[in-house]
């Protein structure tokens, strides 16, 4: 019959035969006698090549509280669960990018906000560390994308607002204006319609500030095929466009 305890003692420091350092709390295992040890508790532990943890550790895994200071300069700092970023944690990049959120198997994941160097900025939900699900996306610009995502991509419903007045409501696919939606131009100009990878296609309605209106067919951003224009005094033709431009007057 074996007698197990277990014993716990703080370190001033191991050295691994890889280089690792170790500083902290120790738990031993004794079987009959002492033998093994695992990391317990607070500690502190440098690696060969400059990487740093200091924090709390279970079962020789970072558990907990605690900073992660990689050897190129990034850091995180926040909770721990069996050695990976789990919970709420901050990640700062050598280059002044960070997030700070929700955490998951070492993966962004849940709600986030994240800022990049050059001052753009999303605030939204995260999975598996790629935007998804709803958010708000702000360009450096001040443009601003308002909506769902989808594996990093707007995806979904979403409302974009260009600071040259510009903007776009509807449905987005792989980063487009893909779907139907309502784009308007800030000297009043209005689509209402469908798109295809960003460029009006299909069945769609456009009023210009004139008061003038084309309604028909669109093909690349351009009327293309049967459609019906009013003028401005409101009369109305119907007619055959190619790229933009009449080519047959039907009434």
């Amino acid at each position: 019959m074996t007698n197990d305890k277990t014993k716990l003692e703080i370190c001033e420091g191991v050295k691994f035969p890889d280089g690792t350092i170790y500083k902290g709390m120790l738990l031993y295992k004794m079987k009959g006698q002492w033998n093994g040890e695992k990391k317990c508790g607070y500690g502190v532990q440098s690696w060969s090549n400059s990487n740093k943890y200091e924090g709390y550790w279970k079962d020789d895994k970072f558990h907990g509280k605690g900073k992660f200071i990689h050897a190129e300069g990034d850091v995180y700092e926040g909770d721990w669960v069996k050695g990976k970023a789990e919970g709420y944690g901050i990640y700062t990049h050598v280059s002044g990018a960070q997030y700070k959120g929700d955490w998951k198997n070492d993966l962004q994941d849940g709600f986030g906000i994240e800022i990049w160097e050059d001052g753009s900025k999303y605030e939204g939900t995260y999975k598996e560390g790629l935007k998804d699900g709803k958010g708000i996306y702000i360009w450096a610009d001040k443009s601003v994308y308002n909506g769902e995502w989808k594996k990093n991509e707007m995806q979904g419903k979403g409302t974009c607002n260009w600071i040259n007045g510009e903007a776009y409501t509807g449905d987005w696919l792989h980063n487009y204006m893909h779907g139907e939606g309502v784009y308007t131009w800030g000297d009043g100009k209005r689509y209402e319609g469908e798109y295809t990878k960003g460029k009006r296609y299909g069945y769609g309605k456009c009023k210009w500030a004139d008061g003038s209106v084309y309604e028909g067919i669109w093909v690349n951003g351009n009327q293309h095929g049967e459609g019906k224009y009013i003028t401005a005094d409101g009369k109305e033709k119907r007619g055959v466009w190619i790229n933009g431009r009449v080519i047959e007057i039907l009434s």
